[in-house]
């Protein structure tokens, strides 16, 4: 405590003790609460909480294949529309093209956007020195 003179006067026993009750407070709220049980029955807990779990996961997987499966079958690629991957750019192309003639008639993203891309994926070894 500061008096007056703005030196600092010695703290007070009663200073101290509520100084320590509010450390011991803290530290006890920081430890861990005491885990009930022996070390078989906290294991064989574990071991029955992670069965479910692997088989909740299972049953998920099961569900996820199922709903792609159905998505398969109603989901038919148009024969006018064409994917595919460009390894240079690392981007997924999707071509639209006339039925009747063949003939290209879009292609998503444009020529001119994948002539900068391939550009820039060029340049990478000489505008910068380290891959981020």
């Amino acid at each position: 405590m500061a008096n007056s003179e703005g030196t600092i006067a010695p703290a007070s026993s009663l200073d101290i003790s509520r100084a320590n009750a509010a450390h011991a407070r803290t530290v006890d709220s920081l430890r861990p609460a005491p885990v009930a049980g022996t070390v078989k029955a906290i294991s064989v807990k574990h071991q029955n909480s992670r069965a479910e779990n692997i088989s909740e996961m299972r049953n998920t997987e099961t569900a996820i294949s199922e709903a792609l499966n159905r998505l398969r079958a109603h989901a038919k690629t148009p024969k006018n529309l064409s994917f595919r991957l460009d390894q240079v750019a690392d981007r997924w192309m999707v071509t639209v093209r006339d039925e009747s003639s063949g003939k290209v008639v879009r292609e998503v993203p444009g020529d001119a956007v994948l002539k900068v891309s391939h550009n820039i994926e060029s340049l990478k070894g000489i505008l910068f020195d380290q891959v981020l």
